[in-house]
Formats: structure tokens, sequence, C-alpha cells
């Protein structure tokens, strides 16, 4: 069995949904959180990103594992630094339901036969 199959329990990867491999205990983050405390959870909760949301929960951006590296390598005090400032705004969102295939379309994503998932150039 690949490791690919392993990881879905040897699951016909076109028929997986959303719902079957997205993180289910998410921690969600307001527009002026900071950013030690959005990298102090991603670190610890093994997150590569987290949504921010504004008061009424409606998804507004996503800070990704990427975006806090930014903000070193460009020299920047990241104690003064919020989401709002580093954040991904209006993330390509799906649904529970969505076929995996569907959405690594959406992303750019292609898997061809046995080899490794590529982006579209």
């Amino acid at each position: 069995m690949r490791t690919s199959e392993h990881m879905v329990g040897g699951m016909d990867f076109s028929k997986l949904k959303v719902s079957q491999v997205m993180e289910q205990d998410v921690e969600s983050f307001e527009a002026d959180s900071g950013w030690l405390e959005m990298a102090s959870v991603m670190t610890r909760r093994g997150f590569g990103s987290v949504p921010v949301i504004d008061k009424n929960d409606r998804l507004i951006g996503i800070v990704s594992e990427y975006d806090l590296l930014e903000v070193l390598l460009a020299n920047h005090d990241p104690k003064s630094m919020t989401a709002s400032e580093i954040m991904t705004e209006d993330p390509v969102c799906t649904t529970e339901d969505a076929a995996i295939a569907d959405v690594m379309e959406l992303a750019g994503i292609r898997v061809e036969g046995d080899r490794d998932i590529v982006g579209r150039a």
C-alpha cells in the first residue's frame, strides 16, 4: 500500500470528501490577534494555518506559517503585528461535502498517476 493510500485508509481518492480529511477542532482568531498568540497556537497544535474571523464569526482571512515567517524575514517586530496586517484576505472556501478532487482543481493542483502532487505552472 502506498503512503497516500495508507493516509486515507485505503479509500479511493476520487471518492474522498473534504469532511474526511479536514481538521475538526480548529482554533480561530480575530483581526486584532497578535503574531505571538497565533504562532504559539499553530506550533502547539501543529496547524499550518489558522482562520481569521470577524465579530460575527465570518471568515475574513487566513494566516499561514509562511505569513508568520514573512514577518520575521522582513525584520518586522512580531510583537506589534496583528492578524489583519499579515493575513491573506478573502481565502477560497469550500464545503465539507465537496470532493477532494474538485478542491484540488480549484487550488490548481493535479495528480497524475503515481506521481507527486504538483502545482500548475
